[in-house]
């Protein structure tokens, strides 16, 4: 609102000031010459980022993964609120896969810093007793299936705490995510895709039952241009999908291009190879998905949740990092770790990202196959009037007998299902 009128604007790019439609949050102040100046400086930004976000007349406290992300944030509070002021969180899967689990690196951080720890180990018995909160509360077909432990884990921390801290926003503003080291030095390199053009790799890929990440490459690769490229890897149904799984009076809509939602945000090639994915990530996935997720959850179970990470002096800051200071050699986040060298021991900061998910590979294979037959394949079931049904059982065989490796897509299905039932029984 100014001189009585209101003035809408982008607030997104520090790096691209000037350019169409971004401005900067800050002045843009130029970057320290030194690489190890601008590790201090980020530092140093960090510990004023998080003195300002943990101003409260309520305690409080921060959600800990055992990531470099929360670990960095913990790291810092901890000396700000006192050691034995500061609780910190973590979730767990009761009996599941260790490749889901943090929890001992989370208590390795905590032990590391003095925190007081509290954790929350979940059963699949837990996620589904909140699965219909999760559809009232986000009142959309939302997605992601982490949003079940964020809830869980909110509903934890509420119990201490009305104030946390989160690390969302650091793998858009660093370049946390293996898809920024494939870009750029794999799937957006000439001779790789050379390579993968001539070759029969895809071919291989393609009978393989699972090798998702290597599937991902291969259509990555065969997209004509860096934008194309880079909605493959989050896009979940691809044309081919969705002429299956529509039913034929809503095929129309499988021509929809999804591919249009990142180009229309797409900041052009001029902000580097990692920056552009950064950028696009800061203006679509995280405030869809991540900062989506986060609030409902949060706010679902009366917890207001804050990201340090966000605040508009830090974006300005990392936006303006050239490429080869957010990831090195494949070393994603390099300098986010590099600046917490001090405060942080290595085997925090040089563990691999593990991700906050839910094993749902394994679930829909076991205890949760016949809930996800009964609802998707029910002749009563709501989305049967969108979907076909013959396809999504196909889908559901193949997944579960390790044909192939679609848990993702089967859990999109399973909330649209539980969305529509729960619309339905709302207007009735």
């Amino acid at each position: 609102w100014q001189d009585g009128r209101v003035r809408r604007q982008r607030w997104d790019a520090g790096t691209l000031a000037g350019s169409e439609g971004a401005e900067p949050f800050a002045p843009s102040a130029p970057l320290p010459t030194s690489y190890f100046d601008a590790c201090r400086e980020l530092r140093e930004l960090l510990e004023t980022v998080v003195r300002r976000q943990v101003i409260a007349d309520v305690p409080v406290g921060l959600f800990l993964s055992g990531g470099v992300d929360s670990s960095a944030l913990a790291a810092v509070a901890a000396e700000q609120l006192g050691r034995e002021n500061t609780h910190t969180f973590s979730l767990g899967f009761r009996g599941g896969d260790e490749n889901y689990d943090e929890t001992d690196k989370a208590k390795l951080v905590a032990e590391h810093l003095g925190t007081q720890h509290h954790v929350l180990m979940a059963s699949e018995e837990d996620l589904l007793s909140a699965l219909d909160d999760l559809v009232t509360h986000y009142d959309e077909p939302f997605a992601d299936a982490a949003a079940l432990p964020v809830l869980l884990l909110s509903r934890l921390t509420r119990e201490y705490v009305k104030v946390s801290l989160s690390g969302e926003g650091a793998d858009e503003l660093f370049g946390g995510y293996r898809r920024y080291v494939a870009e750029t030095r794999l799937t957006g390199h000439p001779l790789w895709r050379r390579l993968v053009a001539y070759s029969p790799l895809p071919e291989l890929a393609g009978v393989l039952p699972r090798m998702r990440r290597l599937k991902m490459l291969m259509r990555a690769c065969r997209q004509g241009d860096a934008t194309a490229r880079y909605a493959s890897y989050l896009t979940l149904f691809d044309a081919r999908a969705r002429e299956e799984l529509l039913r034929p009076e809503w095929r129309a809509d499988a021509a929809h291009d999804p591919v249009n939602v990142w180009r229309r945000r797409d900041p052009g090639p001029q902000a580097g190879r990692v920056g552009r994915l950064c950028l696009m990530d800061q203006r679509t996935w995280l405030v869809d998905t991540y900062l989506e997720k986060a609030d409902k959850a949060s706010m679902a179970a009366s917890l207001e949740v804050r990201v340090p990470y966000l605040d508009r002096e830090m974006i300005a800051f990392a936006n303006r990092l050239p490429d080869s200071w957010r990831i090195r050699l494949g070393s994603k986040k390099r300098m986010l770790r590099d600046a917490m060298r001090s405060k942080l021991p290595a085997e925090i900061l040089d563990r691999p990202k593990q991700g906050f998910a839910v094993p749902l590979d394994a679930w829909f294979r076991g205890p949760l196959s016949r809930m996800l037959r009964e609802e998707l394949l029910d002749s009563q079931a709501a989305s049967a009037k969108y979907l076909d049904q013959g396809a999504v059982q196909r889908w559901i065989e193949a997944h579960q007998r390790g044909h192939a490796e679609v848990a993702d897509q089967l859990w999109t299905l399973l909330m649209f299902e539980r969305w529509l039932r729960h619309v339905e029984q709302n207007l009735t």
